[in-house]
């Protein structure tokens, strides 16, 4: 049992509370779609809550967590220490010792924004030597522009040979989300298996008997359930063949013994298919390793190239038990619910699931299979929050975008906790995130409709149209409307960023994709995103698709990445 002590200068009232933590908890996954994965495992989260002392019902800091909360040096073992701040705040994390004697220093009066932030301690002390086994305390402290000042601390214990596996280790369920994927449409492919012992992982790719990517590596990891992406690229970060097949291969060990096992997936180009009937794509569920609840679902996420009637399916060795969805979808993506129920209305058992997903219209339909886990909580290493949001894992396409956006003070999450990335995004929104993303002047309204028609001159937004048209990033409609709460769409949204971070864009020589035309509006900005691979199809552009608070999040996020997120 751990314990959290949190204070705030000028102390009032103590409330305490706490919880023990699961014998397994987490694993932290975390996908770029456009360059590579990256995966930390994160076993033997506390959970805890804090005791609180304050002097106002101001809170700036909160979610004080270390992961691990014991760990080993001499095994080259790390703990991460996170934490989510609620505004901007200059943040030291510091480590002392029980008697509190300063230790090091994980970070130094650093400028963060509000959102999930985390350092990692090695278990070295500020000359590079590793501590002594004993209880230490670490402690973050923010403070804020005004002046406030908000600190919390966590105990982590380091301790030599603190993880060792007496029992041989074994895999169980092992399965890969998609059979076929296309890498060109930023489809990726997921890796699932459960292993029985703490054991070291090894999951690699083959191309015949040559290994051309060492997905994933890591010592003395915890039994339990794992889930790791292949985006389809070898390791010198170059895409594979297409139309072949390739060779996923997991190896266990540890003291006591090893296993391995290993499934074959297909690398396919996609781009080839009908202009007429709807297309499936970038199908997948959120989490793959799934533990029902009464307060948790999972999603079945997937784009149409079309408008279409879908239906989604769950089968059990060629049996279906469930349909979660029939229904009208719109072109783009769609996300479904499920809470674990099947058509009887009972939570199903833990095992490995097939889903199928059907989109048709009269022109024809099309089908897409793949498959999910359904497992224990107290051996689920896998389906963790992302950023500290309730409605998002740390699989889903969007979670690094939503956290870096979230961490930046670009995006706020609502009341309730969560992000709601589904959720469209307009105009007015769209304009607000890309002014605040490039640290734009917002000037104040001047009280009048700035000549559009259909605004209201005493809404929020206007202060956010008049700074976005004096600086050249937004313009209205020739009819004399700006449609503030219109839904954006995918063309305006890249426009507004192009504008904003003033990128001179070459005018383009050839139609860069099916469905967008030479000499369009957007016709150069489409050019432009291809080249630098800043959105998810090579193929298609859907230029007038609605942009939800995910996919906003995302294309900021991807030309931050490519460095031209700048004025």
């Amino acid at each position: 049992m751990k314990r959290i002590i949190s204070t705030v200068i000028g102390l009032a009232v103590m409330l305490s509370s706490t919880i023990t933590a699961s014998a397994f908890e987490l694993i932290e996954l975390y996908y770029n779609g456009s360059l590579d994965n990256i995966i930390q495992v994160q076993p033997n989260i506390p959970t805890t809550n804090p005791i609180i002392t304050q002097n106002s019902n101001r809170i700036v800091l909160k979610n004080v967590e270390a992961n691990p909360s014991k760990f080993d040096p001499y095994d080259d073992e790390e703990t991460e220490i996170q934490f989510k701040l609620r505004e901007k705040a200059r943040v030291s994390v510091k480590v002392y010792d029980e008697s509190w004697d300063y230790i090091t220093s994980l970070a130094r009066n650093k400028n963060l924004g509000a959102g999930t932030h985390d350092y990692e301690w090695d278990g070295l002390d500020n000359n590079d030597d590793i501590v002594d086994d004993d209880t230490y305390y670490v402690k973050v402290i923010a403070k804020t522009t005004d002046g406030y000042e908000e600190d919390s601390y966590i105990e982590v214990d380091v301790k030599e040979g603190s993880s060792h596996s007496t029992v041989e280790p074994r895999l169980q369920d092992v399965f890969v989300s998609k059979k076929s994927f296309d890498p060109g449409r930023n489809e990726v492919t997921f890796f699932g298996f459960t292993v029985t012992a703490e054991s070291d992982i090894e999951v690699s790719v083959y191309d015949g008997g040559n290994k051309i990517r060492e997905i994933y590596y890591k010592k003395d990891y915890d039994e339990g359930t794992y889930v790791i992406a292949w985006d389809g690229k070898d390791d010198e970060g170059n895409k594979v063949k297409e139309d072949e097949n390739y060779k996923i291969k997991i190896a266990v060990e540890n003291d006591e013994g090893s296993d391995n096992a290993s499934a074959t997936v297909r690398v396919e180009d996609d781009s080839e298919y009908s202009t007429k009937h709807p297309n499936i794509y970038n199908d997948t569920t959120h989490p793959i390793a799934y533990t029902p609840d009464e307060e948790d679902y999972m999603e079945f996420a997937f784009k149409t190239s079309k408008d279409a009637y879908a239906t989604v399916m769950i089968y059990d060795d060629g049996e279906k038990i469930a349909e979660v969805f029939e229904g009208n979808v719109d072109q783009g993506k769609s996300e479904i619910k499920w809470y674990g129920n099947d058509e009887d209305g009972n939570q199903i058992t833990d095992g490995v699931y097939d889903y199928k997903i059907i989109a048709e219209n009269t022109a024809g339909d099309s089908t897409e299979w793949g498959k999910f886990m359904v497992v224990d909580g107290y051996k689920n290493n896998y389906s963790k929050k992302c950023g500290g949001f309730t409605d998002i894992y740390e699989d889903d396409d969007y979670c690094e975008a939503v956290k870096w956006a979230a961490d930046e003070g670009i995006f706020e999450g609502y009341d309730d906790g969560s992000f709601q990335s589904y959720r469209g995004i307009s105009r007015t929104e769209a304009l607000k995130v890309v002014l605040e993303a490039l640290d734009y002047k917002i000037y104040d309204s001047d009280g009048s409709s700035l000549g559009f028609s259909d605004v209201n001159k005493n809404q929020w937004y206007m202060r956010y149209i008049r700074s976005g048209m004096r600086q050249g990033i937004v313009e209205g409609f020739k009819d004399g409307s700006f449609r503030p709460n219109k839904q954006v769409s995918k063309s305006e949204a890249i426009k507004m960023v192009v504008n904003a971070a003033r990128i001179a864009i070459p005018t383009c020589t050839e139609a860069p994709y099916f469905d967008v035309p030479m000499f369009k509006w957007f016709t150069n900005e489409a050019c432009f995103v291809k080249d630098f691979e800043l959105t998810d199809d090579e193929y298609w552009f859907n230029p007038k698709g609605l942009y939800t608070r995910g996919e906003m999040a995302e294309l900021l996020y991807n030309f931050y990445k490519e460095g031209l997120l700048a004025k």
